[in-house]
């Protein structure tokens, strides 16, 4: 997936619709959406974006200043047809309803899910820390944990974020614990046991968040191979040299932001540009790529995955039929 370096061609033709000492952080936000849009070709990747911020707002109080914005950056792109549709479409489907959230009362780990966002968001760390780890040591797969307790809190808790119900403080706090907890898991997790497959695992440049692509690594690793996290918000060249060294059967990218998904074209561009890389297997996954997963394979991409299990089982399948 090919793009142009530095200032997009998208946004050269949209950066003029407001001075540059005006220029807010969410109108910068928007031309970052309103780009991937553009470049994708998927009108409903900024509509879903501007429904997403608006609600955001609305919570806050704030409803009417996106919805201006919106209309300035519309009003001042009018010399070019295409991002004034885009733009006007986001606009008429801004109080659209979006999906019912999933909360932690809906799985069969619901109980300890409702248990453990109790802690956290009462400041609990040691109880939520205790609680966690006496369901590990009672029975309680880390498989379970990921997908049936922590997925679904810290889904919650960005919905909690999002309508308002909680600071960004308390979300940074409860992401915080969860991470710590994660880290005391490594016994659980790590083995002496030969592997015979190595996996690297990391965010896409622009992605800061990382418990979700730290699952996927714990899970390949309990699985049977070797695994190198890299962590979030990795350099494209950066990598690349990592890919060289390590010589991995896959490498799994996690992108979270519909923004960050023409980076993740870009990243799988230079990947498969590289002649000692061409058997690396390429997943991806993430919540952007929920919304659109057939981009995937525009991108570049082997396969994608909805969750760390199933993107496990997705590359051990491949390499078998390699």
């Amino acid at each position: 997936m090919k793009t142009t370096g530095g200032v997009s061609a998208a946004e050269q033709k949209t950066i003029g619709w407001i001075d540059a000492g005006a220029r807010t952080d969410v109108a910068h936000e928007a031309m970052d959406y309103l780009e991937s849009a553009r470049q994708l070709e998927r009108s409903e990747l900024f509509t879903s974006y501007c429904q997403w911020r608006h609600g955001v707002d609305e919570e806050r109080g704030e409803g009417d200043r996106f919805l201006a914005e919106l209309q300035l950056l519309r009003d001042h792109a009018a010399s070019d047809a295409d991002t004034t549709r885009l733009v006007q479409d986001a606009v008429d489907h801004l109080g659209d309803e979006g999906p019912e959230p999933t909360t932690v009362h809906d799985g069969p780990q619901a109980a300890l899910a409702g248990s453990y966002i109790e802690d956290i968001l009462a400041g609990e760390r040691g109880e939520a820390t205790r609680r966690i780890l006496a369901a590990v040591e009672s029975g309680l797969s880390i498989r379970d944990l990921y997908l049936e307790v922590f997925e679904p809190v810290l889904a919650e808790i960005g919905y909690r974020w999002e309508t308002n119900q909680i600071s960004v403080g308390q979300e940074h706090y409860c992401t915080a614990v969860t991470q710590s907890i994660m880290a005391q898991l490594f016994p659980y997790i790590f083995s002496s046991s030969l592997k015979s497959k190595r996996l690297v695992a990391t965010s896409v440049a622009g992605n800061l968040h990382e418990i979700g692509i730290r699952m996927v690594a714990d899970l390949f690793e309990m699985s049977g191979w070797d695994t190198h996290y890299l962590g979030a918000n990795m350099p494209v060249a950066d990598l690349v040299a990592s890919l060289r060294d390590l010589q991995p059967d896959a490498v799994a990218i996690s992108v979270m932001l519909t923004s960050q998904i023409s980076a993740a074209g870009e990243t799988i561009d230079v990947i498969r540009a590289d002649e000692a890389l061409r058997d690396v297997l390429v997943v991806v996954g993430g919540r952007a790529l929920r919304l659109e997963p057939d981009l995937a394979e525009r991108l570049g991409a082997d396969a994608w995955a909805v969750d760390p299990e199933q993107a496990a089982a997705l590359v051990d399948e491949m390499l078998a039929d390699k």
